[in-house]
């Protein structure tokens, strides 16, 4: 079981990976406005404008997307999603992909009996 996380750099991307992820039969994902330090050292105002530049949707910010997978298989082929949308990931502007493992999980109405 492993956490996949995905840090998207165009936005555009973003509607064709969850497309991607449907079709493999992965759900659950969570998406949020995330930016990078590189953008955040070069606007020239406050912080709390930053952020209220991010909740208006400005174009700059990433997306980051994260969601739990029981399966290697299923994982693998979730990489191949992204790597599908956005291209070579060893290609500067495409996205970030890390996974982390899950030793416990609780929370969700169906949780594996591995994981109680």
């Amino acid at each position: 079981m492993e956490l996949l996380v995905m840090v998207i750099e165009n936005n555009d991307d973003l509607d064709r990976i969850l497309e991607g992820f449907k079709e493999i039969g992965l759900h659950g994902i969570t998406v949020l406005d995330s930016m990078g330090t590189g953008h955040l050292l070069t606007e020239d105002i406050s912080i709390f404008g930053r952020v209220m530049r991010m909740a208006e949707g400005n174009k700059k910010y990433n997306k980051t997307a994260f969601t739990i997978i029981m399966e290697d298989e299923t994982l693998e082929k979730a990489i191949a999603v992204v790597e599908n949308v956005v291209g070579d990931l060893s290609k500067p502007h495409t996205a970030l992909v890390f996974t982390l493992p899950l030793s416990r999980l609780k929370g969700l109405t169906k949780v594996p009996e591995a994981c109680e």
